[in-house]
């Protein structure tokens, strides 16, 4: 297989997503014939996401006792700074208590 037709297959292969592959099970593979009449399997997969373990209280990342969290007090938290801005429902650069309880 030369070089073009192979970048088509995996563009191709990428396009079609790989299959269904389930929420439970992130894994799949793909079997793509080439022009020339050999078979190529596509193997994709993700990790599993590992539990975060409970969520802490809103009251313990505010730091500042102001009733909402900053992107600083967010920090504390991986999994809530990796969401921020999808928290923040009023896009207000914070985060007060009941867009934090929704969230979780």
């Amino acid at each position: 297989m030369n070089q073009r037709h192979y970048r088509y297959v995996v563009a191709w292969a990428i396009a079609a997503g790989f299959g269904a592959a389930s929420a439970a099970d992130q894994t799949s593979s793909t079997d793509i014939k080439t022009a020339d009449g050999q078979t190529v399997t596509v193997h994709s997969g993700q990790p599993a996401i590992p539990p975060d373990g409970p969520h802490p209280d809103f009251d313990r990342l505010d730091l500042s006792k102001d009733g909402s969290l900053s992107p600083d007090e967010a920090s504390a938290y991986p999994p809530l700074a990796n969401d921020f801005k999808h928290v923040d429902l009023n896009h207000d650069g914070k985060i007060s208590k009941s867009e934090y309880l929704q969230w979780h």
